[in-house]
């Protein structure tokens, strides 16, 4: 559960476009459902268990994090080696991918 300050994420996001216009894009897009890219959590398919998170980007996905045990692996820890059953795993992905 949280609170996000719409006025202060928006701020955010006119800051990010001013700094570097095309990571602000990127950010929009995120934020739009009807664009081509989403991030979702959901758990990990039974064919993606021991996958690396590199093999995962290789399928279209990319690693933001890993919800294990209670506890969240962000992609820049390096804690997970490959995925394990009950893994949630945070995506960016294309919004078209089949879900899961």
């Amino acid at each position: 559960n949280g609170v996000i300050p719409t006025a202060e994420a928006a701020g955010r996001l006119m800051a990010m476009s001013l700094v570097s216009p095309a990571a602000g894009e990127m950010m929009e897009d995120l934020l739009n459902p009807r664009e081509d890219l989403e991030v979702i959590e959901r758990p990990v398919n039974a064919n993606e268990i021991g996958l690396t998170p590199a093999q995962l980007a290789d399928q279209g996905q990319l690693l933001l994090a890993v919800l294990r045990n209670g506890t969240v692996q962000r992609f820049d820890q390096n804690a997970v080696d490959s995925f394990e059953a009950g893994d949630q795993l945070v995506v960016i992905r294309h919004a078209t991918h089949v879900k899961s």
